[in-house]
Protein backbone atom coordinates (compact mmCIF):
# COMPACT_ATOMS: atom_id res chain seq x y z
CA UNK A 1 0.00 0.00 0.00
CA UNK A 2 1.22 3.47 -0.86
CA UNK A 3 1.69 5.80 2.10
CA UNK A 4 1.10 9.54 1.86
CA UNK A 5 2.65 12.05 4.22
CA UNK A 6 0.68 14.31 6.52
CA UNK A 7 1.52 17.28 4.29
CA UNK A 8 0.26 15.36 1.25
CA UNK A 9 -2.98 14.53 3.03
CA UNK A 10 -3.62 18.27 3.38
CA UNK A 11 -3.13 18.73 -0.37
CA UNK A 12 -5.33 15.73 -1.10
CA UNK A 13 -8.00 17.12 1.22
CA UNK A 14 -7.98 20.42 -0.68
CA UNK A 15 -8.35 18.49 -3.95
CA UNK A 16 -11.25 16.55 -2.44
CA UNK A 17 -12.92 19.82 -1.44
CA UNK A 18 -12.59 21.00 -5.06
CA UNK A 19 -14.25 17.79 -6.23
CA UNK A 20 -17.02 18.18 -3.66
CA UNK A 21 -17.72 21.75 -4.76
CA UNK A 22 -17.95 20.55 -8.37
CA UNK A 23 -20.38 17.82 -7.34
CA UNK A 24 -22.54 20.44 -5.58
CA UNK A 25 -22.41 22.67 -8.67
CA UNK A 26 -23.41 19.79 -10.96
CA UNK A 27 -26.39 18.98 -8.73
CA UNK A 28 -27.52 22.60 -8.59
CA UNK A 29 -27.14 22.95 -12.37
CA UNK A 30 -29.26 19.83 -12.90
CA UNK A 31 -31.99 21.17 -10.62
CA UNK A 32 -31.78 24.62 -12.22
CA UNK A 33 -32.46 23.04 -15.63
CA UNK A 34 -35.56 21.36 -14.19
CA UNK A 35 -36.81 24.64 -12.71
CA UNK A 36 -36.07 26.53 -15.93
CA UNK A 37 -38.11 24.01 -17.88
CA UNK A 38 -40.97 24.50 -15.40
CA UNK A 39 -40.73 28.30 -15.58
CA UNK A 40 -40.93 28.10 -19.37
CA UNK A 41 -44.20 26.17 -18.93
CA UNK A 42 -42.73 23.04 -20.50
CA UNK A 43 -43.55 20.86 -17.49
CA UNK A 44 -46.40 20.73 -15.01
CA UNK A 45 -46.02 21.23 -11.27
CA UNK A 46 -46.25 17.57 -10.25
CA UNK A 47 -43.72 16.40 -12.82
CA UNK A 48 -41.36 19.22 -11.89
CA UNK A 49 -41.63 18.52 -8.17
CA UNK A 50 -41.03 14.83 -8.78
CA UNK A 51 -38.03 15.54 -11.02
CA UNK A 52 -36.55 17.94 -8.46
CA UNK A 53 -37.01 15.43 -5.66
CA UNK A 54 -35.43 12.65 -7.71
CA UNK A 55 -32.50 14.83 -8.79
CA UNK A 56 -31.86 15.96 -5.21
CA UNK A 57 -32.12 12.42 -3.85
CA UNK A 58 -29.85 10.92 -6.51
CA UNK A 59 -27.22 13.63 -6.15
CA UNK A 60 -27.38 13.46 -2.36
CA UNK A 61 -26.82 9.69 -2.46
CA UNK A 62 -23.89 10.08 -4.84
CA UNK A 63 -22.26 12.78 -2.72
CA UNK A 64 -22.89 10.89 0.51
CA UNK A 65 -21.45 7.62 -0.81
CA UNK A 66 -18.38 9.37 -2.09
CA UNK A 67 -17.62 11.89 0.65
CA UNK A 68 -19.24 10.79 3.95
CA UNK A 69 -17.06 9.01 6.51
CA UNK A 70 -13.97 9.90 4.52
CA UNK A 71 -10.78 9.16 6.43
CA UNK A 72 -7.19 9.98 5.53
CA UNK A 73 -6.57 6.41 4.39
CA UNK A 74 -9.12 6.91 1.58
CA UNK A 75 -7.96 10.35 0.40
CA UNK A 76 -5.60 9.05 -2.27
CA UNK A 77 -8.18 6.65 -3.72
CA UNK A 78 -10.77 9.39 -3.97
CA UNK A 79 -8.36 11.87 -5.54
CA UNK A 80 -7.41 9.23 -8.11
CA UNK A 81 -11.09 8.93 -9.04
CA UNK A 82 -11.59 12.71 -9.10
CA UNK A 83 -8.50 13.16 -11.28
CA UNK A 84 -9.66 10.43 -13.65
CA UNK A 85 -13.07 12.04 -14.14
CA UNK A 86 -11.54 15.50 -14.57
CA UNK A 87 -12.84 17.09 -11.37
CA UNK A 88 -9.28 17.64 -10.17
CA UNK A 89 -6.47 18.99 -12.36
CA UNK A 90 -2.69 18.76 -12.30
CA UNK A 91 -2.59 22.23 -10.73
CA UNK A 92 -4.69 20.95 -7.82
CA UNK A 93 -1.99 18.35 -7.12
CA UNK A 94 0.86 20.85 -6.74
CA UNK A 95 2.94 20.03 -3.70
CA UNK A 96 2.56 16.25 -3.89
CA UNK A 97 5.64 14.09 -4.22
CA UNK A 98 6.50 12.99 -7.75
CA UNK A 99 5.72 9.37 -6.85
CA UNK A 100 2.27 10.29 -5.63
CA UNK A 101 1.51 12.27 -8.78
CA UNK A 102 2.75 9.38 -10.93
CA UNK A 103 0.47 6.99 -9.05
CA UNK A 104 -2.55 9.23 -9.63
CA UNK A 105 -1.70 9.58 -13.33
CA UNK A 106 -1.14 5.81 -13.62
CA UNK A 107 -4.56 5.19 -12.10
CA UNK A 108 -6.12 7.44 -14.74
CA UNK A 109 -4.28 5.64 -17.53
CA UNK A 110 -5.47 2.28 -16.20
CA UNK A 111 -9.06 3.48 -16.02
CA UNK A 112 -8.94 4.74 -19.61
CA UNK A 113 -7.31 1.50 -20.79
CA UNK A 114 -9.97 -0.56 -19.02
CA UNK A 115 -12.74 1.47 -20.66
CA UNK A 116 -11.12 0.73 -24.02
CA UNK A 117 -10.88 -2.99 -23.25
CA UNK A 118 -7.10 -3.00 -22.91
CA UNK A 119 -5.26 -5.12 -20.33
CA UNK A 120 -3.84 -3.41 -17.22
CA UNK A 121 -0.23 -2.21 -17.25
CA UNK A 122 2.23 -2.27 -14.35
CA UNK A 123 3.25 0.88 -12.54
Amino acid sequence: MYEVTKAEKKILRRAIDIGLQKAFAAAITEMDAIITKWKDKQADNRATYSALYEAMRDNDKFIARRYDDLTGSRYLNLVCALYTEGSVSDADLDGLREGTIQLIQWFKQQSIAQENGQPPQGL
